[in-house]
């Protein structure tokens, strides 16, 4: 069990869920930005994907999704916001070597 879920929920089955989800998000969402580079030979922000109709979530339960992005590279972030407004642990990221860190 890794910490983000245990920070999620206390490691309860819907933070556990959720946690998964989230990866899942991070991982498909690294790839249309990997889709985008091979396209274009550059990468753009989640925004301009969302408008070209890719569906990359801006949340997923707790977490929030952004993104650093420049024409060469980029990192997604999901990070946690607790209910009372606190990021107990550092965000969830994927960059262009596609590993969920």
């Amino acid at each position: 069990m890794d910490n983000m879920g245990k920070a999620a929920g206390g490691g309860s089955p819907t933070a556990i869920i959720d946690t998964v989800a989230v990866k899942t998000d991070l991982l498909s969402s690294g790839g249309a930005m990997k889709q985008q580079f091979a396209l274009e030979g550059k990468y753009i922000s989640l925004e301009e994907l969302r408008a070209r109709g890719v569906p990359i979530p801006t949340r997923r339960g707790a977490f929030e999704f952004t993104a650093d992005v420049t024409e060469q590279t980029f990192l997604i972030n999901a990070t946690y916001v607790a209910p009372d407004g606190t990021n107990p642990q550092p965000p969830l990221t994927i960059g262009p070597d596609m590993l969920v860190k």
